[in-house]
């Protein structure tokens, strides 16, 4: 469902007022990150060239997309994620309007995201980004690793990242291991 989203839970315990000033921009708190629904194919096909109808379709009714929005705007973006060698968490796109990024949205889905899979017990999640894209960055910023790449012909190379996430979960002295790596698969 709509849940608000405070830069008190974004930040994790960090000075809210002073990393107001150095980053989050003058806007981006009247935000809502909700899951998508079926009224938002049209917002998402038109900025989505990434999928197919259909399996956008899917991902939507899955809820497996969140929205950004701020109140009384239009979505300013979203996050589409499924799942790697069927049972990890892999973000497959995060997307914000050009006017929007830079502002703690991106931010806020990705916690958001995070904090689903960690509901349901996951320990690592996924994501990737091309060599020549600035996300590389922002990704590392949130934590996230450098695990390997896939190189194919003609194309940048595509950087993968994952992030432990197992920190306060039971047992979660590792990763990996003969545990799952989501214990809540019926979730999925």
């Amino acid at each position: 469902g709509d849940r608000p989203v405070s830069r008190e839970r974004v930040q994790k315990g960090k000075s809210v007022e002073k990393e107001e000033k150095r980053r989050w921009g003058r806007k981006a708190w009247n935000m809502t990150v909700r899951t998508a629904k079926e009224a938002d194919m049209e917002f998402l096909s038109a900025f989505d060239a990434h999928i197919g109808q259909e399996e956008l379709k899917f991902a939507v009714q899955r809820g497996r997309v969140f929205i950004a929005e701020e109140e009384g705007a239009a979505p300013v973006g979203w996050l589409r994620w499924n799942l790697f060698w069927d049972n990890t968490p892999f973000m497959n796109l995060l997307f914000l309007r050009e006017e929007y990024r830079r502002k703690g949205y991106g931010t806020a889905l990705v916690a958001r995201w995070e904090a689903l899979m960690k509901e349901n017990g996951c320990r690592l999640v996924m994501t990737s980004s091309q060599a020549d894209e600035t996300a590389q960055h922002f990704y590392r910023k949130l934590n996230y690793t450098d695990a390997g790449a896939l190189l194919l012909p003609g194309q940048p190379l595509e950087i993968i990242f994952v992030k432990d996430i197992s920190e306060d979960l039971p047992g979660s002295s590792s990763m990996f291991g003969s545990q799952r790596i989501c214990k809540n698969q019926e979730y999925f």
